[in-house]
């Protein structure tokens, strides 16, 4: 986590990007894993069972990372004087 400083340097736009790919990346290798953890159990095993919620929250996560990215990439980054003036 970046260290609070009294001197704001905003995060370029192309690193979000970057970042939020990468979370989605991520999420993605997760959910790869947990599916051959899921494979290579028992048919009712409590590991299955965990696996299949881990490739549940893996895989959603991995959507919300893609979905911000295309957002921020389309849309931009709203500073906090201009979501007051969009959201009021």
């Amino acid at each position: 986590m970046a260290k609070a400083d009294s001197t704001v340097i905003p995060v370029h736009l192309d690193d979000v990007v970057s970042y939020l790919n990468s979370c989605s990346d991520v999420f993605g290798q997760v959910s790869a894993i947990l599916k051959i953890i899921e494979k290579e159990s028992g048919q009712y095993s409590e590991i299955k069972k965990l696996a299949r919620a881990g490739i549940s929250l893996a895989s959603e996560m991995e959507n919300t990372s893609d979905c911000w990215r295309e957002e921020i990439a389309i849309n931009g980054v709203c500073h906090d004087e201009r979501k007051e003036a969009i959201h009021g």
